[in-house]
């Protein structure tokens, strides 16, 4: 996606897609600790 898409969607639509993309990244980062410390 480009910056002009995300400036004719609007604050709230970037805020979601933000959150879209934070999210499962955050869960991974989460299961990625957890198998190394107990490896």
């Amino acid at each position: 996606m480009t910056v002009a898409l995300f400036h004719e969607a609007g604050p709230e639509a970037v805020e979601r897609a933000g959150a879209l993309i934070r999210g499962p990244r955050r869960r991974l980062a989460e299961l990625g600790a957890a198998l190394a410390s107990s490896s």
